[in-house]
């Protein structure tokens, strides 16, 4: 297998950019010049415009609520929750959207297909568009970090106005605002591919920032499986040398919500990591580790999500694999 080094970035890029953008490649449905797009969340704007959110993970709070019917809202709703969940109950006019379907292959992966062209295809169909915002919502401390894998992914194309909603799709309703059983239908659009190429690390980057010191691992999944439990079924147990292990439960709190941005330093600090440094995130199929990511470039910290995670890296047993800490 050839293996693509796209990380890390030549330079490290100001907060809220998208650096390094391939030509675009647009995929959906042309969108008229003189369209309005009516926004759930706010004010009507050109089609030509685009405001982003405010920080990565928003709160019910700063939301303004406007979910009346419309031709062509300004936001897309994602609801990234297993499908039983979202049937129970989700927000007006939110799509279902399962993160398996965008993989390569169905069992033990986790890496994105390399048809990303196809990718971008399949959101556009969701909703997802160049002139619109994304926000994704999950399951919070009853999921996997699903919310994270879609922002980021989206975020990794290209898009860029992608935001999670903080505590999940249940703090919505905590709130009071409306839940419905309705599925509305999606109105496809028109999502411009634009790889942020520095969001995302392969094997190859891996490897090489097991001897680079500017570079660092983070290993996000439970204490047991960077000991060596597999309950995921990892054909090797264990985890990547030099990796330090902060459970992606602990990024939360007991509501669900990201913790505060000093609460996470502190954390990090704790386990020996520099807000300096570079890191590159894995978990098992790349989930929890693409919402750590979201969460570290909340802070202002370079971060790339190693999708192909420990599924891929403990299936080849020319990698090293340990179970000693540190």
């Amino acid at each position: 297998m050839t293996w693509r080094t796209r990380w890390p970035p030549r330079s490290k890029a100001p907060r809220g950019t998208v650096p390094r953008l391939k030509p675009a490649v647009s995929y959906g449905r042309p969108l008229a010049a003189a369209a309005l797009l009516w926004p759930l969340f706010g004010v009507a704007e050109p089609a030509t415009a685009l405001d982003g959110w405010p920080r990565t993970f928003v709160q019910v709070a700063e939301l303004r609520l406007g979910l009346q019917a419309s031709s062509a809202p300004q936001t897309v709703v994602l609801d990234a929750r297993k499908r039983g969940a979202y049937r129970k109950g989700h927000i007006p006019g939110a799509q279902s959207v399962q993160w398996t379907r965008f993989r390569a292959g169905w069992l033990r992966s986790g890496r994105l297909p390399d048809d990303l062209e196809s990718l971008a295809r399949d959101l556009g169909q969701l909703g997802v568009d160049d002139h619109r915002r994304v926000l994704v919502c999950g399951g919070a401390r009853n999921g996997w970090g699903e919310e994270g894998r879609i922002a980021w992914m989206i975020r990794y194309l290209g898009h860029p106005a992608v935001a999670i909603l903080d505590g999940g799709c249940e703090a919505w309703r905590e709130a009071g605002r409306p839940f419905t059983r309705t599925a509305a239908p999606p109105r496809a659009g028109t999502f411009t591919l634009r790889l942020n190429e520095d969001l995302r690390a392969f094997t190859p980057d891996v490897v090489a920032a097991l001897a680079d010191a500017n570079v660092q691992l983070l290993d996000v999944r439970s204490p047991e499986e960077y000991a060596g439990a597999t309950p995921y079924y990892s054909s090797r147990g264990g985890h990547i040398p030099t990796a330090v292990n902060l459970p992606f439960l602990r990024l939360l709190d007991a509501r669900g919500r990201v913790r505060k941005a000093h609460e996470l330093t502190a954390m990090l600090h704790a386990v020996g990591l520099s807000s300096d440094q570079r890191f590159i995130v894995y978990c098992t199929g790349g989930v929890r580790s693409a919402f750590a990511a979201e969460m570290l470039r909340e802070l202002g910290i370079s971060a790339a999500n190693y999708d192909a995670s420990f599924w891929a890296w403990s299936a080849d047993d020319s990698l090293p694999v340990t179970t000693r800490s540190g």
